[in-house]
């Protein structure tokens, strides 16, 4: 399981990524935004104790990085 979530992060690697330009050393990874992500949609809680303007952000933008790389492999349309 740790390889297949490995791929994964690979796929959304290039559309959620920490700021290169970012001075702040504590800057969410691409692993904290997806782990703060699906936590946050599970629990509605904010378990990271990050501000809720960055959790709002970031799950906005992991959820739609996720609709938009692996929506086609996973969620099928019917016809």
């Amino acid at each position: 399981m740790g390889r297949n979530l490995n791929v994964r992060f690979d796929k959304v690697r290039p559309f959620v990524f920490t700021d290169p330009q970012s001075f702040r050393p504590d800057a969410l990874n691409v692993e904290k935004k997806v782990a703060v992500t699906l936590n946050y949609l599970k629990n509605q809680v904010n378990n990271f104790s990050i501000s809720l303007p960055c959790l709002s952000r970031t799950t906005k933008a992991v959820c739609a990085t996720i609709i938009l790389v692996m929506g086609p492999a996973y969620l099928k349309v019917p016809d």
